[in-house]
């Protein structure tokens, strides 16, 4: 459908937050040791499990796991939400949700004004957020130690 990469773009704040999910919960680290339902993980993780078993859908959309019948499993692009990955992205994710979705909800403002997204949302510029908040600088920092993030490619899909 020639639409559907504007389709994506605007669901795009729905998949970050299930791969947020994901990644905050560590699904693709439990997944990873095999096959669970969503019962079972949901048990482990301390959470609804009807609810999760909805994440757990739209994961398997997403392309992180596969379905057999009330069975999940992690899918190999998954694996890149698994926390021990060498070239694990959940920093990234976490980073882009916690930290830079404030910034960039606001885009419409700092179009129409042109002030400072950060300064707006914040209070101070970006970096000196990061360096006053220590769990958004603790965030940002593991983002861009992390060596993986240099080798993934951002392309359209």
């Amino acid at each position: 459908m020639a639409v559907e990469p504007l389709l994506r773009g605007a669901f795009g704040a729905q998949a970050a937050q299930l791969l947020y999910v994901a990644a905050r919960l560590g699904i693709a680290d439990k997944l990873h040791l095999g096959k669970a339902s969503a019962t079972g993980l949901a048990s482990s993780l301390s959470v609804d499990a009807s609810a999760l078993e909805r994440v757990l859908r739209a994961l398997v959309a997403l392309g992180v796991c596969n379905e057999q019948g009330r069975w999940f499993s992690l899918t190999p692009l998954g694996e890149y939400l698994r926390t021990d990955h060498p070239d694990s992205v959940v920093p990234r994710v976490i980073l882009n949700v916690e930290v830079h979705h404030a910034v960039w909800s606001d885009l419409l403002e700092t179009l129409r004004t042109g002030e400072s997204a950060s300064q707006r949302v914040f209070g101070v510029p970006f970096y000196e957020h990061l360096s006053r908040n220590r769990v958004a600088g603790a965030i940002f920092d593991q983002a861009m130690a992390g060596g993986g993030w240099l080798r993934h490619r951002l392309r359209p899909a």
